[in-house]
């Protein structure tokens, strides 16, 4: 298969298609509100549950609009990922009646791999080291001739994504919030659903949330171009860990994304405690990435409404445990989540980015 064969930013028309496609498959996901936690943060807050998702990620979607366009029979696929993407693909292989294979990096959180081999995919284990995963995949792809399916950079999982974006619409109605927040990696979601709501919330800032230190689609919003990261040191945000932009997403988002945010570890545990402890949710640090750079901007917000995509709740038990205890992570001796934790402790002070 054609590496370009889905290399066009796709467009609102495809969005509704892909929803079209995929609306029986699919949860329409609840879009909470709460008064009393409305009352005690000082802002209204909505909060998009895509961790109640099929496959417990918004990553289902994007995965069956791509399945679900090949049109070859006996078409295997292959897709890489950090996990999430990958079980996405299984799940979406196993509904189409198709053979996956999915490369994915061997200390991959559990609950991401038992769920791609409950759908019956091939894994193939490799290091956690940049572009490995795809290396991997895509040489394996041509080997076989098989379907690519991308977990960013790619028009149909791109349109997929979007789909959240058009059940907001349909949630929120015209009344846009002042500020949407999404939680974003290479840029699939974000761009999707900001490219679904753009027209119809001229006036909302849309605005993505990533790991601190894993900041590219913030930084290359800022400067107008791709940024590459230099270095990728640890980080409980597993599924958003990405050096640099997709080609597509960017070219996307550049268009329809405002600003970006960066949320630390310790960040992003207590925003996984307060989905629970609120809603009870149950949000892995990555999907609640998003929540967590609201929690700790929460002067900005006063007297506004305000949505949050929780992007997904594959989360480890450990470390589940270790956010409903208040703890990030510091005791295992890890001199990077106790610099996270020093940094989130220091954004009292007024440092921390601004959304305007």
């Amino acid at each position: 298969m054609s590496d370009s064969l889905y290399s066009s930013v796709p467009t609102i028309d495809d969005i509704h298609e892909a929803a079209r496609r995929i609306r029986s498959r699919i949860r329409c996901t609840p879009l909470l509100h709460s008064a009393l936690v409305n009352a005690e943060l000082g802002f209204e807050l909505y909060l998009k549950a895509e961790c109640l998702q099929v496959t417990h990620a918004f990553k289902a979607r994007g995965a069956l609009n791509a399945v679900l366009q090949i049109d070859e029979p006996d078409t295997e696929i292959v897709a890489w990922s950090s996990g999430n993407h990958a079980q996405a693909v299984a799940f979406a292989a196993h509904a189409a009646e198709r053979h996956a294979t999915v490369v994915i990096p061997r200390d991959a959180p559990r609950v991401k791999r038992n769920a791609c081999q409950a759908w019956g995919a091939d894994i193939i284990d490799c290091d956690r080291l940049p572009g490995e995963n795809e290396r991997i995949g895509r040489s394996l792809a041509r080997e076989r001739h098989a379907m690519m399916i991308p977990p960013f950079d790619d028009a149909r999982v791109i349109a997929g994504q979007g789909t959240v974006g058009l059940e907001l619409l349909e949630q929120l109605g015209a009344d846009s919030p002042d500020v949407l927040l999404i939680p974003c990696s290479g840029g699939g979601l974000a761009s999707g659903t900001a490219l679904a709501v753009r027209d119809s919330w001229k006036d909302c800032a849309i605005v993505v949330a990533e790991p601190e230190q894993y900041d590219d689609i913030k930084q290359s919003l800022e400067s107008g171009s791709r940024a590459s990261l230099t270095s990728m040191p640890p980080s409980l945000c597993d599924a958003l860990l990405s050096r640099t932009p997709g080609e597509i997403t960017f070219a996307l988002g550049r268009r329809v994304l405002d600003s970006g945010v960066a949320a630390s570890d310790a960040q992003a545990l207590a925003a996984v405690r307060f989905l629970y402890e609120n809603f009870r949710l149950i949000a892995e640090p990555s999907g609640a990435v998003a929540m967590a750079a609201v929690l700790a901007r929460r002067a900005q917000f006063a007297g506004k409404r305000v949505a949050v995509v929780v992007s997904g709740g594959n989360v480890e038990t450990e470390t589940f445990v270790r956010a409903l205890r208040g703890q990030d992570g510091s005791e295992d001796g890890d001199d990077e989540s106790q610099r996270t934790k020093n940094r989130s402790e220091g954004s009292k002070d007024g440092s921390e980015d601004r959304l305007d």
